[in-house]
């Protein structure tokens, strides 16, 4: 059963369970502290950086796959800029041994900007333009939550937890949670974030300790952490 779960995720999503639930995982268990220290400590940092940035080209390999990216698209732009960059380099040679002048060097600075900018371009189709104005979208509403009552029900907020989370919003979302459960109380939806009635500590301290216990993997990371709870759907 475990094997037909993990078959209907994608091979970086894959990677991520592998990687922090059986490489990383003691008794079957993960923390964030875990994962912290892994990634800082001098003897487990390079292979952290390692198995990140295969997690980092198994995602650009699966944006054209999935059509999100339009590789002929990418292609074009990043050899325009890159052609840009080589007119910028040899105008500043030409003009440099020509007129024997060292100001012309400044043209390397924009000749510098366009080659960057070239590894970071991306070309995304028409699905990848609509699924980021989703994104967007969410975003908006996540920053403006608690000025738009009603609020989400319940079963909502464990799936705006991950949204907010890959969003980089995640801490303004956890702080109007409490304003949240006003309205519309959760009970055992948020267990899996250590989020429950059946504490003795008050919801509002559970949810500032989650809150500061996420401050240390503010960044895509943190969402991938919650692949265990998609599994259990």
């Amino acid at each position: 059963e475990m094997q037909s779960d993990l078959s209907q995720l994608s091979p970086s999503e894959q990677h991520l369970l592998q990687w922090f639930f059986t490489d990383l995982a003691t008794d079957q268990t993960l923390s964030l502290a875990q994962v912290r220290r892994y990634a800082r400590h001098e003897e487990t940092a390079p292979d952290f950086r390692r198995q990140f940035a295969i997690f980092r080209s198994l995602l650009d390999k699966e944006m054209p796959e999935q059509g999100y990216l339009d590789r002929a698209k990418t292609f074009r732009g990043r050899l325009t800029s890159c052609v840009t960059a080589l007119a910028y380099a040899l105008l500043a040679a030409l003009i440099t041994v020509f007129l024997n002048t060292g100001i012309a060097l400044l043209l390397l600075i924009p000749a510098v900007g366009f080659l960057l900018y070239s590894g970071m371009l991306r070309r995304l189709t028409n699905r990848g333009r609509e699924n980021y104005a989703h994104g967007q979208a969410l975003a908006r509403y996540l920053r403006r939550l608690h000025q738009l009552p009603p609020y989400p029900e319940a079963t909502l907020q464990r799936r705006f937890i991950a949204y907010a989370m890959a969003l980089g919003l995640v801490q303004p979302y956890l702080q109007v949670l409490p304003e949240i459960w006003s309205s519309q109380p959760v009970h055992e939806q948020l267990a899996v974030f250590g989020i429950s009635r059946q504490k003795k500590q008050p919801l509002k301290q559970q949810v500032a300790q989650f809150a500061a216990d996420l401050r240390v993997m503010d960044s895509l990371l943190s969402s991938s952490l919650l692949i265990s709870e998609h599994i259990r759907r």
